[in-house]
């Protein structure tokens, strides 16, 4: 047999040779008569014919296409050249070289992929993908509510084989422009009670690449493995780690102490700083721990001779700092790989100083450190950071990785040796300041601080808001450098002019508990620890503790009971509440429900009912409460738990108008805002000294839909199917009177999330709702919250005439006769509990759908006044904090974030629906907070809730979130968004008029990303009413600005909504960074008739 040897050709060679030379020649679009001879004498004209088919089925009938073999490849060319296309019995013949297989299915491969091609560049930037449609959007409603933008050549939304539609669906337009006009207007819009989501469509694997790829970048950000873990220290979902009581060496490598784990647990203004308490074995001999944090010490200090050991009998330590857990480590025990030391001025991280030489960690550390002290403190900044590395390495670690956390130990340092004369009065200042002064953007003397309580004078010294390394800090009224600036830089509308009440800037200065008279209390006159044989909770993460720790609240409850109750006669009654002035016994004592070190499953919720109650944890890295199953899986399904209910409950009666019988008397004259002075009917039922309410009973023509749920009574429930037979049988425990009333206003969020959209309305003139939303500047809805208090205005009467009272805050806004407004007993039957120092965990579920839930929602604060949430770290919740008709809380120190990515298809990127959400509540106090992980909504303002701050915080992507229903008067000061690609973005149904209502101000708000500080976009000009804007901004949408336009510093946006926006220049920082630090601090300055503070 002969052998062929000839040089090696790819199979694209060889094949594009036999495209060329062949001669198996195919034939398709045969007439059913034509018959094999007769196929072989028409090829037969063109050369020698070896042989010729035509392929049949089973019954011999002809399937129109055969084969035809020729002695020569020319004869073949020759065949397909003259034959393909002839007419033969009306059909035009199809004649071809023959393909195998595989080449016949790339070629119509490569045809189909050329046709799609060509068929998305015609449509490149037109075709609109929609989703998160109610099931209702069929194509035609699709296409009237995308209509407006432009010419629509189609529209269709997805169905499934039951055609039911799929919650998605595509918008085509006739040009790019229409097609982004309508991605700008549409994305997030309120269609049927559901924010859609729009975007340019993608193919699915391009999609699918960039998901992938967006969750690679996340899970390569995320810390790798830890090593070894000490006692206390678990990661989320795995049980803890005990060891038996005995002594230990050194902690090695890769084991880091549970303050690492913990967030910077800086002081705030209200509340001091907590001791330390580290496990015995990690500690030094006792007398190593000199200071004050020891026997009768308070446990402030952080520096040498100031020592942080918890306080002994008689002290005041408050038990672990609060803050961040570590995020999810690897398997516990593995050992990490020893990192590469970090190049000089690189992040340091905790793997790569744990695997560093003991002698070398402090250098590490100092080398990072210096720079940045120096750009704050120059000519202290060698003592200064002596001083700081006397603190323990994690400590040291976290205060690298939150500037604002430095910014409060630097200013404490100087402080300090202030304090020891080792430097001059007038020595203290930064960069562009003139010596010994706070500047004037912090309006308050050095005199004036010796006379304010530790805490407040903690959130004085953040007024200096040093600025980071290489931006230099600007002092109000005054440029770079101190030269006078006539408009005042960088904050004129805060401290370029003197503030008054009547000011455009509200004041937020009584924000959080007790209005910040005095800080959160440390109760200790009874500890009920819930390991205790009574109660026998086992903390083990198995065995259920429900049961225990309930039984401890019951029993705490009935303590708490007496403490602010007396023997009496009234009515038939034992016992009365014992006489105040509307803050009952002012947090003075109160009882504990300890849960020690541990992983406790709970069940069911936990319950706080009673003033001078709370539930306490040994810190967020140690005490975790483990929630296997949702609300939804334990109490039914028919519940509304998208918007309310919690696992963790403080619930009471705080009473709103309806309940008239704490009615006292009424306006009989117009006040306006920044008067102090009101006239009324009659003061007979006043006592000076007491705290009373106004409220507007004419904000709306309903009044009474919620007077149970506002009253305390247990109602009948208002779910939605509740009265449905299956639904009441599908539920495995019934809902506790509490958790009933949350339900109730939980039903009436969800109906005014999900009621029908309309027409942009105006309220009448002259009314409330008017006036809130800026005189109808922008959509006042119709009548959203119908029967609920629009505004809850609270003060303490200081003196009183015949027909007068004296307030001792000033009005935030007008008060008009014709509103029916009345002036109430400021009385609230919860108040002074709280929930700290603790974690949260939910199983890892999954986000399904908008309003959709299974009920992982963490913290719920019903019907309070004057309680908090401090130290709390929640993971994988559908909702985690939910504060509602309260007021006078403070929420401070808490992390948000999952375990895993809880979004779906869907849910893409949120992870869950509300983080942080306020309603109908007033004077609350968001602090020093993350949200580490995008929710739908991350900080929300919602249902006529007012005055109320958000302060120091920050989001991967935040977004503040006002969800219409009239939110006024907010601040959101110093917030870092993130990526900050979503700044403004709000929902609530549009019915409910615009987003804000009046009086709505953003200072600082600010992105970051690789590259430094980013640019927030600012909303739509319809967005609200008279909003204040601080910071560097771009140009709100809808609104075009040339790339070379000049800087403005008061740009003339949305001048016709009446918009206050101030840019900082290029290179410039706002000073004060914080609002309502600066605020607090000078409050007693710019309001003189103030008592002096308690304490």
């Amino acid at each position: 047999m002969p052998v062929f040897v000839g040089p090696f050709l790819r199979r694209s060679e060889r094949s594009s040779d036999s495209e060329t030379k062949f001669t198996n020649v195919f034939v398709k679009n045969l007439d059913e008569g034509v018959s094999e001879d007769e196929l072989k004498a028409m090829f037969a004209e063109h050369g020698t014919v070896n042989s010729c088919v035509i392929m049949r089925d089973d019954d011999g009938k002809s399937k129109g296409f055969g084969f035809v073999n020729f002695e020569a490849p020319e004869q073949a060319a020759a065949a397909v050249s003259a034959l393909n296309g002839k007419d033969i019995n009306g059909k035009d013949l199809y004649v071809g070289r023959a393909q195998k297989k595989a080449e016949r299915e790339a070629m119509l491969r490569a045809k189909f992929e050329e046709l799609r091609a060509e068929r998305i560049a015609k449509y490149q930037g037109m075709n609109l993908y929609v989703k998160n449609l109610h099931d209702d959007i069929d194509d035609e409603s699709l296409r009237a509510e995308f209509s407006q933008f432009g010419t629509i050549t189609s529209a269709k939304v997805m169905v499934d084989s039951a055609g039911k539609g799929r919650g998605f669906g595509f918008v085509c337009y006739a040009s790019p422009e229409e097609a982004t006009r309508a991605v700008t207007e549409m994305n997030g819009r309120m269609i049927k009670g559901k924010p859609i989501y729009v975007a340019l469509a993608q193919r699915r694997d391009v999609r699918r690449a960039q998901l992938e790829q967006q969750y690679q970048q996340r899970m390569a950000m995320a810390p790798g493995p830890r090593g070894p873990m000490g006692p206390g220290m678990f990661p989320p979902g795995a049980p803890p780690m005990f060891y038996p009581p005995g002594p230990r060496g050194p902690m090695g490598p890769g084991m880091m102490n549970p303050y690492l784990m913990a967030g910077p647990g800086r002081g705030m203004p209200g509340r001091g700083p907590r001791g330390m308490m580290m496990p015995p074995q990690m500690m030094g001999p006792a007398g190593a721990r000199s200071g004050r944090g020891g026997r009768g010490g308070r446990g402030r200090g952080e520096f040498q001779g100031r020592g942080r050991g918890p306080a002994g009998p008689g002290g005041r330590g408050r038990g672990p700092r609060e803050g961040a857990p570590a995020p999810p480590a690897g398997a516990p025990g593995a050992a990490p790989a020893a990192p590469a030391a970090p190049a000089e001025g690189g992040q340091l991280t905790a793997a790569m100083l744990a695997a560093a030489p003991p002698e070398q960690q402090k250098q590490l550390l100092g080398e990072r450190l210096f720079p940045l002290v120096a750009g704050m403190q120059p000519d202290l900044a060698g003592k200064i950071t002596g001083m700081l590395l006397e603190m323990d390495n994690s400590e040291l670690l976290l205060l690298l990785e939150d500037p604002a956390a430095l910014d409060a130990k630097v200013d404490e340092a100087v402080q300090v040796l202030k304090q020891h004369n080792a430097i001059p009065d007038g020595a203290v200042g930064v960069p562009g300041r003139a010596p010994g002064r706070l500047g004037r953007c912090a309006a308050l003397s050095e005199a004036a601080m010796t006379r304010l309580p530790a805490a407040v004078v903690a959130a004085a010294i953040l007024l200096l808001h040093l600025a980071a390394p290489g931006v230099e800090a600007v002092e109000c009224g005054k440029q770079a450098g101190g030269k006078p600036c006539p408009q005042g830089e960088c904050c004129s509308i805060w401290a370029g002019s003197p503030w008054t009440p009547t000011s455009r800037l509200a004041d937020w200065s009584w924000a959080g508990y007790m209005g910040q008279e005095k800080a959160i209390p440390s109760y200790n006159t009874k500890v009920f620890n819930v390991m205790d044989p009574k109660y026998g909770a086992k903390g083990d993460g198995v065995t259920d503790d429900t049961i225990a720790v309930q039984k401890a609240l019951g029993d705490a409850q009935a303590a708490a009971y007496a403490l602010f109750t007396e023997p009496c006669g009234y009515k038939g009654q034992r016992t009365c509440l014992k006489p105040h002035k509307g803050w009952q016994n002012e947090g003075a004592k109160g009882v504990v429900v300890y849960l020690p070190r541990g992983r406790f499953k709970i069940t069911q919720t936990l319950e706080i009912t009673q003033s001078n109650v709370v539930l306490r944890g040994a810190g967020s890295s140690q005490t975790m409460l483990w929630f296997p199953q949702g609300l939804k899986a334990i109490y039914g399904d028919e519940q509304r738990w998208a918007t309310g209910g919690a696992f963790l409950i403080i619930n009471g009666n705080n009473a709103g108008s309806n309940q008239e019988k704490y009615g006292l008397t009424q306006l009989t004259a117009d006040a306006h805002k920044g008067d102090r002075i009101v006239k009324v009917a009659s003061t007979e039922d006043i006592q000076v000294g007491t705290w009373v309410r106004f409220f507007a009973l004419a904000a709306s023509p309903a009044r009474r839909r919620l007077s149970q749920a506002q009253s305390g009574s247990a109602g009948n429930g208002t779910g939605a199917g509740a009265s449905s037979p299956a639904a009441a049988t599908s539920r495995l425990r019934p809902l506790s009177p509490a958790l009933k009333r949350a339900m109730e206003s939980a039903q009436q969020y969800y109906e005014a999330e999900t009621a029908p959209s309309g027409v942009s309305s105006a309220a009448q003139p002259g009314t409330l709702d008017a006036y809130l939303w800026g005189e109808n500047l922008v959509d006042s809805g119709r009548n959203a919250f119908k029967g609920t208090d629009h505004n809850r205005f609270s003060t303490r009467v200081v003196a009183k005439g015949a027909d007068w009272l004296q307030l001792e805050r000033p009005l935030p806004y007008d008060l008009r006769v014709r509103w029916q407004v009345w002036v109430y007993q400021f009385y609230a039957s919860v108040q002074h509990s709280g929930i700290e120092n603790l974690a949260i965990q939910f199983a890892e579920d999954v986000y399904p759908e908008h309003l959709d839930t299974k009920g992982y929602n963490a913290i719920g604060l019903y019907s309070t006044a004057n309680c908090w949430v401090s130290g709390v770290r929640i993971f994988n919740a559908d909702n985690g904090i939910h504060v509602s008709q309260s007021d006078f809380v403070t929420i401070q120190h808490v992390v948000l974030s999952v375990t895993k990515p809880r979004w779906t298809e869907d849910t893409y990127p949120d992870n869950g629906h509300h983080a942080l959400w306020l309603v109908r509540a007033g004077d609350v106090l968001v602090f020093a907070f993350n949200i580490k992980n995008q929710f739908m909504h991350d900080l929300s303002v919602d249902g006529f809730a007012e005055r109320s701050v958000f302060s120091s915080g920050s989001g991967v992507n935040l977004n503040i979130d006002c969800h219409r229903g009239g939110p006024h008067n907010h601040l959101f000061s110093n917030i870092n968004c993130g990526s900050c690609g979503r700044p403004f973005l709000s929902g609530g149904d549009t019915g409910r008029g615009a987003h804000a209502g009046a009086n709505v101000t953003f200072w600082n708000v600010f992105g970051t990303n690789s590259s430094g500080i980013t640019r927030p976009q600012l909303p739509d000009c319809k967005f609200g009413p008279l909003l204040n804007f601080m910071g560097s901004w771009q140009a709100p949408k809808g609104v075009t600005v040339g790339k070379n336009a000049p800087y403005e510093r008061y740009p003339a946006w949305c001048s016709n909504t009446r918009w206050f926006v101030e840019q900082v220049a290029p290179g410039q920082q706002l000073v004060p960074k914080d609002l309502f630090t600066s605020q607090l601090s000078s409050k007693r300055q710019r309001m003189p008739w103030l008592a002096p503070p308690a304490g």
